[in-house]
């Protein structure tokens, strides 16, 4: 008897992403001289590509859903399979997608964790214990203060990764925070799960 094959673990995949005014500023790049260089994209068309980059490197063994967020969050493409078909839709989904508003970071990690409450509505035919769980953000991490929780960002995470440990989730997702811009809170997005600065 050899080793077993390995073979990638079917995810459920959850987009959140930033579509507030601030996103639609330019994504300004800073030469080694200090220039400042507009090539004409805004942070938010950057978030856009990088998530249908994100899509497409998905497989039919795989589930997506994307939320957009401004001064409240909104799915704009519930559970689908990964498919051409689903990727198609994907992407469709997120281009669509224009600047408006405030940001509202709070009702973002709300709807981004409550897409895993319940992942046997999922159309896999997988075992939720077998699913790679993952919520990923995309934002310029500039959120509104008057959206903000009470109890903090921190803990409203937790909060959120508690109730879905009461339900039938197996786990929490993994989360990972994607800042985009010259601007953003790093030592808040840093708190909340794997951050990284585009």
């Amino acid at each position: 008897d050899g080793p077993l094959p390995l073979s990638l673990a079917s995810g459920a995949h959850c987009l959140v992403i930033d579509k507030s005014g601030s996103m639609g500023c330019a994504a300004v790049i800073t030469t080694e001289d200090g220039d400042k260089v507009d090539n004409g994209w805004s942070l938010l068309d950057i978030a856009k590509h990088s998530a249908c980059t994100y899509a497409e490197c998905l497989t039919a063994r795989d589930c997506l859903r994307v939320v957009s967020y401004s001064s409240t969050a909104e799915v704009v493409l519930e559970w689908t399979i990964c498919d051409a078909e689903g990727k198609k839709r994907a992407k469709e989904a997120i281009l669509a997608l224009r600047p408006a508003d405030a940001t509202n970071f709070a009702s973002a990690l709300q709807t981004g964790f409550e897409s895993f409450a319940d992942l046997r509505s999922l159309p896999l035919d997988v075992a939720p214990h077998h699913l790679v769980l993952s919520c990923t953000i995309l934002t310029d991490g500039q959120p509104t203060l008057q959206y903000a929780p009470p109890q903090g960002y921190r803990a409203l995470v937790d909060e959120c990764c508690a109730r879905l440990s009461a339900g039938a989730v197996p786990c929490a997702p993994a989360v990972t925070l994607i800042g985009l811009g010259n601007s953003v809170n790093s030592s808040l997005l840093s708190l909340l799960g794997t951050f990284l600065h585009m």
